[in-house]
């Protein structure tokens, strides 16, 4: 299983913001859609990465249940 690290989530979830801002800038003519469009990517990338800070936390309770250590 490939495990990637927090630092490379940042680095990637900081380039879909960016991107996300130059599509905005380019595509959406409305400030109040745009301004929408880029609290939901930020909302995105902040829910996946808390998720992504827990994970291996969940992974060890599961290991954890199924030895029979809990």
């Amino acid at each position: 299983m490939i495990m990637p690290s927090m630092k490379q989530f940042d680095y990637y979830g900081d380039e879909l913001i960016k991107i996300s801002r130059y599509s905005a800038a380019y595509l959406l003519d409305d400030i109040e859609l745009k301004n929408n469009y880029l609290c939901e990517i930020s909302q995105v990338v902040r829910l996946i990465r808390s998720d992504f800070q827990i994970a291996p936390y969940i992974i060890i309770i599961k290991g954890a249940r199924s030895t029979g250590l809990t």
